[in-house]
């Protein structure tokens, strides 16, 4: 079992990048990371992947240009390689879009990660006519990138989803989140319904565990919580299964209901 987090969007302004930056940091477990200046590639020839909902859209941009990522990306150090999950990386070259990056110029000593587009797989896309390459020479993927971010969190998934909620609200109204057990929107139904606690999240000197303190003292309770699925596994079936899935979703529709739909 696990939680499967999946964000996107895009963020213009550099100085809220950094507070996002510094607030996405805090405060979580500290495995190597390698944090990308904005500055630190030179002109390259990337490759952009679409978004995990545009999975077979490519865009290869031939010929070396001006690409620029600020941002955070974990690594292994037993690999070395970048590793796909919790990186949040901006593209300061496309308005801030939130990306996630597969492979980077040798100079930053990283492998690329097991995702990255493979050369048989690219010269596939160049003589299908899905990508291009204008750069003259053999073609090359110096940068590639795919679009979004995602984390899958094997502990609990309340924390992540209202730190991003908090994102959200304090920085970066546009961000679009998500998860595979509604906790994102869990959290985001609990502010709407309670502006006062939404307006004190807002507080810039509040780091995230007096977020999270706060939060959780006031907060309603998870329709979830006193919800017995002990007995729901891959291998429930009939009516049972029946029974445990309408409870769910009659406690979530219970939930959005009581919580209102007032906007934070």
């Amino acid at each position: 079992m696990g939680c499967d987090f999946f964000f996107s969007g895009n963020l213009p302004s550099p100085e809220l990048q950094e507070k996002v930056i510094r607030f996405w940091t805090s405060d979580l477990p500290d495995p190597p990371r390698l944090v990308v200046s904005p500055y630190a590639l030179p002109p390259v020839t990337p490759l952009f992947i679409g978004s995990h909902v545009n999975r077979d859209h490519g865009l290869f941009l031939g010929g070396p240009q001006a690409f620029q990522l600020f941002g955070v990306i974990p690594f292994s150090t037993v690999g070395g390689s970048l590793v796909d999950q919790g990186q949040l990386v901006f593209d300061r070259s496309r308005r801030g879009a939130l990306v996630r990056v597969r492979r980077l110029p040798p100079v930053f000593g990283l492998k690329a990660n097991d995702r990255a587009t493979d050369g048989e797989t690219l010269q596939a896309w160049l003589k299908s006519g899905r990508v291009q390459w204008t750069g003259g020479g053999s073609p090359r993927i110096d940068v590639e990138v795919e679009e979004g971010g995602r984390l899958r969190l094997l502990s609990d998934p309340m924390p992540m989803a209202l730190r991003l909620n908090i994102m959200r609200i304090r920085w970066w109204p546009d961000l679009e989140h998500g998860d595979d057990v509604e906790m994102c929107s869990y959290v985001a139904e609990s502010l709407a319904a309670n502006p006062e606690l939404a307006s004190s999240l807002r507080d810039e000197s509040m780091d995230f565990d007096e977020c999270e303190r706060l939060f959780m003292s006031v907060r309603p309770k998870h329709p979830f919580e006193d919800l017995d699925l002990s007995s729901l596994t891959e291998g429930t079936e009939g009516e049972e299964y029946l029974r445990l899935a309408k409870e769910v979703e009659d406690r979530m529709a219970q939930f959005t209901i009581d919580s209102g739909d007032e906007d934070l």
